[in-house]
């Protein structure tokens, strides 16, 4: 996996996937707009992401800090990051990882069948433009 050296907060997530770009929505309409997105099958991915991690598409993945953060960790910091939502999000830490990421899996396994896919990744709008890397 490559280091990155940019100070951005990124979102890598699975571009053709309904629920995930539905959470990415979300973040984009209630977030600080602080954090950039990038969807796996772009070239931020490869740039910044090893084979394995782009190829698998079981997880999104939140990069901020030179650290990297999975699952269900990562949906918890990169809401966590929105002030809107950190009262809300600090609680779930409670819940064991193992647990969490067990729920996690179990939805992004069946995600296709139950939220359904697109043919080709998003085209960001205009005012998407500023926060979806390529």
């Amino acid at each position: 996996m490559n280091q990155p050296i940019i100070n951005k907060s990124i979102i890598f997530f699975d571009g053709i996937c309904h629920l995930c770009n539905g959470y990415i929505n979300f973040l984009i309409q209630h977030g600080s707009k602080q954090t950039y997105y990038a969807a796996f099958q772009g070239q931020t991915a490869k740039k910044y992401l090893s084979n394995e991690q782009i190829n698998k598409l079981d997880s999104i993945i939140y990069f901020k800090n030179n650290r990297y953060y999975f699952k269900s960790t990562a949906v918890i910091e990169s809401l966590l990051d929105e002030k809107i939502f950190r009262a809300w999000f600090k609680i779930v830490y409670i819940i064991p990882q193992f647990f969490r990421d067990f729920i996690y899996d179990l939805v992004a396994r069946n995600r296709y069948s139950i939220f359904g896919r697109a043919d080709t990744c998003r085209i960001p709008n205009q005012n998407e433009k500023d926060f979806i890397l390529d």
